[in-house]
Order: C-alpha cells, then structure tokens, then sequence
C-alpha cells in the first residue's frame, strides 16, 4: 500500500507529466473509483487544463487552472500511468484521461479500492475525505500531538497509524520509527511522556526524508509508477525482517499482529514497559530443557512447565468430556478422567495425537496468554516443549533451544522408560532458525548450565 513516501513520489512524477495539458476527453471503466456521479465527473472535467499536483497526506490534489480540484487515494495498487500515442492503456486501467496531445493518463488499479473526488479550492480540505486528515510528522507541534494522545492506552503503534491524529504514517514507517526510537510497538500510549513523543516525531520525520529521496519502498505488488522502483527498501531496519539478526544487539527480530497488522520489532532493542518480559525454553525430546528450568527456579525465576499447565486441563471434566467425544473413545471411569487410557488409545493409534494437540494446544496457549497479561513479574520464563504448535511462539520475546544428539536422546529416553513418542522433533528442526539461542547439550549438566549463562537479555 503506497505510503507517504510513495505518494509524493507519484506527486513528483506527474508534475513532471500533466501540467499544461488539457483533458479532451474521459472513459471511466470502473465506477466504483468515482465518489459521486460518474457522468457529472466526466462533464465536468473536459476541458480542464491540468495545473500543479499538490499532496496532503495519502491524498493527490489536482488542480487545474480554474477552481476545480481533484482528490486521488491510490488505496492498496493505485498508480497513474503515461501512455503515448499508438500504445496500449495500461493492463488495469479503471480511469482514461484523454489529453489534447494526444497522450493519455490511465489511472490504474488492479484491486480497485482507490478513489477519485471533485471538489473546489475553497472546499476541499473539508470533504469528508480530508476533514479527518490530521498535520504531517513534518508539520506537527509535538505538544499539541502529545496532549491529544496522552489519554490513550491503545498501543502506540495503532496511535501512529491513526490518520486522523497524524497523517502520513503507514505499516512500513511505523515499524520503522518504532524501532529507531526504541519503543516497542505494543507499548501503551498513556505510557510514553513528552520526550518519547519527540523522539516518534523526530524519527519520523527522519525516516520519511530518507524515504522520499530514495523514491519510497517498492514491496510486493506496489510501485509509484510503471517501470519506477523506489530505493527505500534497501534501507529498511526493521520492517519485513521477521527472525533476521537486529543489527544493534544480534538477536532476532519478531512478527506480531498490533490492531491486525503485521509488526516487527526487536525485543532487546524495544522493551514493552507493560509487560513481563517472556523467554521460552524448547528443543528436543529429552534434550536438557528440565535440567535448565530447574537451574532457573533455583536462582528464584519463575518457570511456568506448559506440560503441567496442560495436565491441569486434564483435570477439568468438561474438557475431558470434549475430547473423548473428539477421539470418540472412552477416557473415563466413574466420571472420573483416566490419562492412562489417553495414553493406552494413542499407543495404538498415533495418528490421533494430532487431534489431541489441536485440542489442548490452543487451550494450553489461552492460559499462557493469560498468565503473561497478568504478571507482576519482569520476567517470565516458560519450559515448552511443543513451541512450533499452533504459534505458540508468537507470545515469546526470546526463545532458546536445547538439542542433542540422536544417541544421547535416545539414552536420556530409556532412562526414563519414555516408549511413547509424541515427537515434536520435527517442527523444531523445521522452525530452529526463529531461535535466539541454540545451546549443544554435549556434556555435562555443570557445562550445560554454563552455556546457558552466555544468554545475557
């Protein structure tokens, strides 16, 4: 979705592409792109001489050398393209301006979700389109922004992205600027005083120039133009590097979803004030993750054992009840649940475990998330053995993994005469480059905890 940056980039193009010429003639295809009546749109604009493309916001104002305006939002694909004399309209083009020299602007949107406005000079900063446009990062007093915001608990991320207090600001830079300004982006806003909302804005400011001197960011689908790239990317810190090294401090970046959109940010770097900070165990079956718990609970952390949180499950009737109709077999004995039989259906029918970890995975995750939103703690630990099931990792700032060879495995297995193997082995070694850490349990459990102490957050 084109952003500040790719706006004006567009803004810059076609200046260089519509002033002076007259419009002799519109084809709208697509209706839907004319907020008001099509026809009128038409009439009205044959005969219009373009003058100056100005930017407010997201928004392209055309204007023209009367008092008519025109408003573009290009939405998720909208661009605008040249097209000379003898050559084909552009692949999506919804709207054909025709010009008097013989060349056309097609304005082209494959999703069609952009918009194009009549309005006058007078009136179009209060159309319903821009009356709730806020000032832009360059523009904006910091305390006037910070006294309108300063009430607010939704994440700050959601706060930057809301047009109507600050405009400009879109996926890619908020990530951007929330990782140069070392603000995690769930951090609530009532949370950050005067000077974080300075540093925000000094940041954004900082992030958009460079942005539009580079041309905007060309990701996926979206480019200001055709056969115009923006350079921006190349540039980028944060944004799109999910479980790449942060640069700073080495660990790795993290995905999240903040107000549906996907955010990343480096948990070292960006520490959440309003919440305890998690690190999660894993590795392999029979691997040493006990062994560490243990060491932590020892030096008076607190480890929570998602093992245990889920036999806990097991202990509520009418979670039992649900998964023996699930597995449809009998799991109890005078209304009492008996794991024994869980364990004996499974021996003999291993390809049900997955029902059982689409069952209890989620509800295990539930409590988790509880457990983390509800801490008084700084610091959470949890041992998790199945890390990879259900995006149970999203909830970590860190993880570490524990592994071993196949011959120790199999000997720290027999024992403790472990001959069911719901075996998470697999989804470790698919999911291993996401962690943090990944200590080789090739010694002794002294030279094991020592490693683990190399783990500085």
């Amino acid at each position: 979705m084109p952003e500040l940056p790719e706006v004006e980039t567009v803004r810059k193009i076609l200046n260089t592409i519509v002033p002076g010429a007259t419009i002799i003639d519109v084809i709208v295809h697509k209706k839907n792109i004319i907020v008001g009546n099509a026809k009128v749109f038409r009439k009205t604009l044959i005969g219009q001489t373009f003058n100056e493309v100005k930017r407010v916001g997201k928004y392209l104002i055309f204007t023209f050398n009367s008092d008519l305006v025109m408003l573009s939002h290009l939405r998720m694909e909208g661009k605008y393209i040249e097209v000379l004399q003898g050559e084909d309209d552009s692949r999506y083009a919804r709207v054909i301006f025709v010009l008097d020299d013989g060349r056309r602007l097609c304005y082209d949107d494959s999703r069609q979700f952009g918009t194009l406005e009549l309005s006058t000079t007078d009136k179009y900063r209060h159309t319903k389109a821009l009356q709730n446009v806020g000032p832009e990062p360059f523009d904006i007093n910091p305390l006037d922004y910070f006294n309108k915001i300063k009430g607010r608990q939704t994440p700050i991320k959601q706060t930057l992205l809301d047009q109507k207090l600050m405009s400009g600001l879109g996926n890619i830079y908020v990530d951007e600027v929330l990782y140069l300004s070392k603000i995690h982006p769930e951090t609530p806003t009532n949370m950050l005083g005067l000077m974080g909302i300075k540093t925000l804005i000094a940041q954004s400011v900082k992030v958009l120039e460079k942005a539009i001197i580079a041309g905007g960011t060309t990701v996926r689908t979206y480019s200001p133009a055709q056969g115009v790239h923006g350079n921006f990317q190349q540039q980028l810190n944060a944004y799109g590097k999910a479980y790449q090294r942060c640069p700073l401090c080495n660990f790795r970046f993290k995905k999240i979803f903040v107000g549906g959109r996907g955010t990343t940010y480096c948990p070292s770097c960006q520490r959440n004030p309003a919440r305890a900070l998690t690190i999660a165990i894993t590795g392999q079956k029979a691997s040493g993750k006990t062994v560490i718990s243990n060491y932590l609970r020892s030096q008076g952390e607190v480890v929570i054992d998602t093992d245990n949180l889920a036999k806990t499950l097991y202990k509520d009737i009418e979670t039992t009840r649900e998964l023996e109709d699930i597995l449809g077999v009998k799991l109890h004995d005078n209304e009492s649940f008996k794991i024994h039989l869980l364990r004996e259906y499974l021996a003999e029918n291993a390809h049900d475990i997955k029902k059982v970890n689409d069952f209890i995975h989620p509800l295990v995750k539930k409590e988790m998330e509880h457990m983390i939103k509800t801490s008084k703690v700084d610091k959470i630990y949890f041992e998790v053995p199945l890390l990879f099931s259900h995006k149970v990792y999203e909830l970590f700032d860190f993880m570490i993994g524990v592994e071993v060879s196949v011959e120790t495995q199999a000997t720290n297995l027999k024992k403790r005469g472990d001959t069911l193997l719901i075996n998470a082995d697999a989804a470790y070694m698919k999911n291993r480059h996401r962690l943090d850490l990944i200590i080789v349990n090739d010694g002794t459990v002294d030279q094991l905890i020592e490693k683990f102490k190399a783990f500085k957050v």
